[in-house]
């Protein structure tokens, strides 16, 4: 039987969170208020993989995709639209008629639509027999490339909605319709039920550091989609990022509580005389290649959500260089 130590690239999987392991190096508290969370069940993509020299081998840390099974949540703060989306073979049903994703083997679900401007880093956690790739439904790379392209646009979309809201916030109220306001649906449209609430945007935002693989989601995953997860339960992606949220809070109270608490990294960190005593070395990361453009890369977009030429920064090269170094020396 196929199988890998690590899920693939490119293939879809259910992912559900376990709360209460996320916050076991932390107090009783946490681990009663983590009890309280009941996960449920998602839908994703793998979209790329990163290192951790902190797990040992007992989770890996992944770039994740969640999938919707409707039309994408209109999010006004963000910009964000129902029609922001790609919808995924057999379903072809989208408001502007855009091109299905389409995956190599058959897809199991007929409501499903990848949202742009969604993706987080989870931990994956080990398992024992590995993963069957015999059951993994994959997404071909010329399939990522057209999708993105789409989703790439969109990011630029909801980059000038914002904008539009921020100069109408600094312009003072006048007679005259706003940029804001002519942007808005015309009266009697219909307006869509899935909506995220402005005062929860926050949920979107990762942890300050984005690299802590305390705050990242601790997931078991499945590669068999049919067996774990029936269409009527594919969770919402929005209650992803809010049991995000729900714990990331729980942790950092944990840690104003006590600071003498460890940090993920501090309980996982091997003795003192293994490793270079160098703070930076504590944890290296390094992502690799992918095609995919999340919000986060939304300063390199023009208006019209195409790349802008990078510049050669020769500092911040040798920084990294040297950020790379250190954190091969942290065996």
């Amino acid at each position: 039987m196929p199988s890998s130590i690590t899920p693939p690239l490119g293939a879809y999987a259910t992912i559900r969170m376990d709360p209460t392991a996320m916050v076991a190096h932390l107090d009783a508290q946490a681990v009663e208020e983590a009890g309280k969370i009941r996960p449920k069940t998602y839908l994703i993509l793998t979209s790329f993989a990163l290192t951790s020299l902190l797990s040992g081998g007992k989770w890996f840390v992944y770039d994740v995709r969640p999938v919707g099974p409707s039309l994408r949540a209109v999010d006004e703060k963000r910009g964000y639209e129902s029609d922001m989306c790609v919808p995924i073979f057999p379903n072809e049903a989208h408001p502007a008629g855009r091109t299905s994703a389409r995956p190599a083997t058959p897809f199991p679900y007929d409501n499903c639509y990848h949202w742009a401007g969604l993706d987080l880093d989870v931990r994956v956690r080990a398992r024992e027999e590995g993963f069957d790739k015999t059951h993994a439904t994959r997404l071909p790379a010329g399939e990522q490339i057209d999708m993105d392209t789409q989703l790439r646009r969109d990011l630029g979309r909801a980059k000038r909605t914002r904008l539009a809201r921020e100069q109408a916030a600094s312009v003072p109220p006048s007679d005259h319709p706003s940029a804001l306001e002519s942007l808005s649906p015309p009266p009697g449209s219909e307006v869509p039920a899935h909506v995220v609430a402005s005062d929860e945007a926050d949920i979107f935002e990762p942890p300050e550091d984005f690299e802590d693989p305390e705050y990242m989601p601790l997931v078991d995953l499945w590669l068999n989609l049919v067996d774990n997860l029936k269409q009527e339960d594919i969770g919402d992606p929005v209650d992803l990022y809010r049991e995000r949220f729900a714990i990331m809070n729980i942790i950092k109270r944990a840690h104003e509580r006590n600071p003498y608490l460890p940090t993920l990294r501090e309980y996982l960190a091997p003795p003192e005389d293994s490793y270079v005593d160098d703070s930076d070395c504590d944890s290296f990361m390094s992502r690799t290649a992918s095609s995919y453009v999340s919000e986060a890369d939304e300063s390199e977009l023009s208006d019209e959500g195409v790349s802008k030429p990078k510049r050669f920064r020769p500092a911040k090269l040798l920084r990294k260089l040297g950020s790379s170094v250190r954190g091969l020396l942290c065996f």
